[in-house]
């Protein structure tokens, strides 16, 4: 280090315009990198288990997302209902508010919705000959509801695992820090024995 305080007063007097003679004791340091504080001899370096407040994080966000998704969808969907009202009205306008035509308009879209309420009764045209019968591909579509039961199986085992695993990681972190507190009582009682009783 004493080879190096020529170049690093150099360095000061140049780059920072400092002096390192006028420099306090307190002063010097403050340079270089800042060392890790205390002894972190349990702290792990990498990816590390999730922790309950962690997992706790995650599906608030998760729920925040999904929230913002239907609200976006909402407003999607109200501005394209708009949109195509006011191509209809262009397409074909209205009569004015309160006359004789808009009272006849009006008659007329009911007529037209109770027709298509009669139309669509219940039937034997109405119903689909798979939903009716039970054919279709039965095979697959067992499959395919045995592959999404599965798959949420899965998702499922895969948070509960993740919620264990922050569990058991909590309960390591709470008997690391009581060996540590024992430990550091046992040295203690041990050292005052040796005093006490050579």
């Amino acid at each position: 280090m004493a080879a190096f305080m020529p170049l690093f007063a150099d360095f000061l007097s140049v780059q920072k315009q400092i002096e390192v003679g006028e420099l306090d004791e307190r002063e010097d340091d403050d340079y270089g990198p800042t060392l890790p504080r205390g002894n972190r001899h349990g702290a792990r370096i990498g990816p590390v288990i999730p922790s309950m407040q962690d997992l706790a994080m995650r599906e608030e966000m998760r729920e925040e997302d999904r929230e913002e998704s239907r609200n976006a969808l909402r407003e999607a969907r109200k501005a394209d209902r708009n949109l195509q009202k006011e191509r209809l009205e262009e397409l074909l306008p209205r009569a004015d508010p309160g006359s004789r035509e808009r009272k006849l308009e009006k008659r007329q879209m009911v007529n037209d919705k109770m027709r298509e309420f009669r139309d669509k009764s219940p039937g034997m045209e109405g119903g689909d000959e798979k939903d009716l019968m039970g054919g279709g591909d039965s095979l697959a579509e067992y499959k395919k509801m045995k592959q999404q039961e599965q798959r949420k199986k899965s998702e499922r085992e895969i948070r509960r695992e993740e919620f264990e695993r922050a569990k058991q990681e909590e309960v390591e972190e709470r008997r690391r820090a009581w060996r540590e507190r024992e430990d550091g009582t046992m040295s203690m009682l041990k050292e005052l024995a040796k005093q006490r009783f050579g």
